[in-house]
């Protein structure tokens, strides 16, 4: 990590030169580039549907786009919608997925029962 720049302390007429300690992103700064991934992959996603909604509406249809404002509004209200929703998903019902699949695979192992052969579309290979 760079340390920033030197900095002058002037207290009483004396003048300090100290350090300051490493440069860190606050969790805001992190949190917000996190946001912002999300965001563009939301958009990935929901890039097709635009371009089918598009295609159809130019080339089929011929007609422009009525109330364009008001769509590209409620585009982006979806866009941080669909964000904000996968990212409660990865965050709430991601997790309990994944230890109800380990459990059942676990038990199923174990107990020798029928499941066992369904326990691979449970359980995501490892590495």
């Amino acid at each position: 990590m760079q340390l920033d720049r030197q900095r002058h302390l002037t207290t009483n007429n004396r003048c300090c030169t100290f350090a300051t300690e490493p440069t860190k992103r606050p969790i805001v700064n992190q949190q917000l580039i996190k946001f912002r991934q999300a965001i563009k992959g939301s958009f990935r996603d929901l890039l097709p549907i635009i371009v089918v909604i598009a295609f159809f509406q130019f080339l089929v249809l011929q007609q422009p786009i009525p109330n364009l404002f008001d769509i590209l509004i409620g585009t982006a209200l979806v866009l941080v919608g669909l964000t904000f929703f996968i990212q409660g998903l990865e965050m709430g019902l991601f997790p309990i997925g994944e230890s109800m699949a380990y459990a059942f695979a676990k038990k199923a192992a174990y107990s020798g029962c029928l499941y066992l052969p369904l326990s691979w579309v449970l359980v995501p290979p490892s590495g």
